[in-house]
Parts: C-alpha cells; sequence; structure tokens
C-alpha cells in the first residue's frame, strides 16, 4: 500500500476514536486493519498485534497524552511531530534502499525506528517487539536496512536490525 492509501486509513481511524490529531498510533492501527494483506499490514498481525486490542489500548490513552496532542475537531486533523518524523524517516529508508515511492513497509520500518515512541510502548505491552515487527517483514520478503534499532543503541551495540 502506498502512503497516501494508509495516511488516509489512519485518518478514518483517527475519526473513528475521536481523535483530533494524526499520529503513528493511527498508522500502527491502519496496519493492524484485518484486511490489510499488504507486507507490512502481515508483519504487523505476526509479530501479535491484534487490530482489537491496539484499538482498545489506544482508547485508554493517557489523559495527558490525548490533551498534548488535542489541537483542532476530528474534522481537521492536525499530523503530530512524531508523525511528520516518521514521514521523513520513511522517505529516508525508501532512497536508501532504491525505492521509488514510500509504502506501509517502510513507514512500518520508520514507525520501528522511533525512538521512545508511546506506540512502541503500547506495542510491548501487547507483547510484540520492534524485532518482531521488523522480522514479520523479513518473513515478507521485505529488504529491511541493516541498522540497530533504538533498544541496540541504547544498550551499547549495533546489532543488525
Amino acid at each position: 500500500m502506498n502512503r497516501i492509501g494508509l495516511l488516509e486509513r489512519a485518518a478514518e481511524e483517527a475519526r473513528q476514536l475521536r481523535h483530533s490529531w494524526l499520529g503513528v498510533e493511527h498508522l500502527l492501527l491502519a496496519l493492524a486493519e484485518p484486511g490489510d494483506a499488504s507486507a507490512a499490514g502481515v508483519a504487523v498481525k505476526t509479530a501479535g498485534i491484534s487490530y482489537h486490542e491496539l484499538r482498545n489500548a489506544l482508547l485508554s490513552l493517557p489523559r495527558s497524552y490525548v490533551a498534548r496532542l488535542e489541537s483542532g475537531t476530528p474534522s481537521a486533523l492536525a499530523l503530530t511531530a512524531e508523525a511528520t518524523r516518521v514521514q521523513a524517516r520513511a522517505d529516508g529508508i525508501a532512497i536508501g534502499l532504491g525505492d521509488s515511492s514510500v509504502g506501509s513497509r517502510h513507514l512500518l520500518m520508520a514507525i520501528v525506528w522511533e525512538p521512545s515512541s508511546q506506540v512502541m510502548r503500547i506495542v510491548e505491552r501487547l507483547g510484540a517487539s520492534r524485532q518482531a515487527l521488523l522480522t514479520g517483514l523479513r518473513n515478507g520478503n521485505v529488504r529491511v536496512p541493516s541498522v540497530g534499532t533504538p533498544e541496540d543503541v541504547r544498550m551499547g551495540g549495533t546489532r543488525s536490525a
């Protein structure tokens, strides 16, 4: 799936949750939809992330987190700073892999490499991990750059992701 399609699905998820922002949380939720058969969507599901569990987790986000992101009405979604960084990182990943356009696989890789991400804390609470997401992509024959994840960097290692 291309970036525009994923952003449109993520925006719909944000509206259904009555959020006035479009964040990384909504991108991941769109990838977790049961009907998504893209390599990234399959990787999310094989990592153990259920659409319904993720959606419930987003409904349970701390009020302080939600209040910090609220900036308008659900009909005029504002892209969060984190989602903007993830998109820029996805651009870089696509270029680095020699791909001509950004797809859901690039966005998922960018989400995985976002340090201190609220959505990755949710992923971990659901029993999945950054490595499981990357393994799911690899199992779908997606080329994944050989760089460490944020955990690897914090631990002082450079293990391949």
